[in-house]
């Protein structure tokens, strides 16, 4: 990713901020400008339209969330559970990027976008299937690998990632009052069960 400049990604927080409040449809390039003090001639400066305003935005989450994520060898039960304290520790301390992460407002978007958007689903779904496998092999026994009763790690990935976005909708609509943390590390918990083949 090329490197943003600080008025760029004072921008991207800006427009992060706007879509946790009102959703992708309040992002405009007008507002945007309104709410930074600046005329919408400077902030077509930095980005060319709200298209790219969105995509840089997309880039940067990635980078700060499933880029992070620990593939092969490094993939350990533990490794993959700090990788979602981190996502947890993020989302809680900005309640607004949880509208952007989980990509809730992007259904009804620009062409060009739902494209970005199903391409980072697409992507973060094979990251985390990879770190998925590389911490099966790293906490399985052989005889339990070849059994044949663990779920395969797409299958888990889709489980996982579903069940993170389903915690965190839930903590949003009862207005970010309970710990994201403590019971997003259960969900979590129970997907490493899952790998090792066992029960708790």
């Amino acid at each position: 990713m090329r490197e943003l400049t600080e008025r760029q990604r004072q921008i991207i927080d800006h427009a992060i901020e706007m879509i946790g409040e009102s959703g992708l449809a309040g992002l405009t390039m007008r507002r945007l400008s309104e709410r930074l003090g600046v005329t919408e001639p400077s902030l077509y400066r930095h980005f060319e339209n709200k298209t790219a305003i969105v995509a840089a935005m997309l880039r940067v989450l990635e980078a700060e969330t499933y880029e992070r994520l620990p593939l092969d060898g490094a993939a350990t039960p533990d490794a993959l559970s700090a990788h979602f304290d981190r996502l947890f520790a993020l989302l809680s301390e900005r309640p607004a990027l949880a509208t952007v992460v989980f990509l809730d407002e992007f259904a009804a978007a620009a062409p060009e976008i739902q494209e970005m958007v199903r391409e980072l689903l697409t992507k973060n779904r094979d990251r985390l299937a990879t770190a998925l496998a590389a911490t099966r092999r790293s906490g399985t026994s052989e005889r339990t690998a070849n059994a044949g009763t663990l779920p395969d790690t797409d299958s888990l990935a889709t489980l996982l990632l579903g069940g993170v976005r389903l915690v965190v909708r839930e903590w949003r609509l009862d207005g970010c009052r309970w710990d994201l943390g403590e019971r997003g590390r259960r969900l979590v918990a129970a997907v490493t069960v899952m790998l090792k083949g066992r029960e708790q």
